[in-house]
């Protein structure tokens, strides 16, 4: 298991791990919530409130990064890059 996780370490850049950490928290918050739902449903519709929050921000950092690949790192020469 350490292994696999330095290799996904070494293998993404810091906004695939940011992404990954989104969906991740999203979905086990969605889980969460149909759980406590099940004892408390005022309380498992806020978590649920909380989850779709992260998803909407896993939507909008995706098409904020889609940006600005497209538009404003295309555009920079290869040497000023980071990857």
């Amino acid at each position: 298991m350490k292994e696999l996780m330095s290799e996904w370490n070494k293998s993404n850049n810091e906004r695939v791990k940011l992404q990954y950490a989104y969906g991740v928290l999203a979905l086990l918050l969605l889980v969460l919530a149909g759980l406590v739902s099940l004892v408390n449903y005022s309380l498992g519709y806020s978590i649920l409130a909380i989850a779709f929050g992260f998803t909407v921000i896993f939507f909008v950092n995706a098409v904020g990064w889609v940006m600005l690949d497209a538009f404003v790192l295309s555009k920079l020469p290869k040497s000023t890059r980071k990857k």
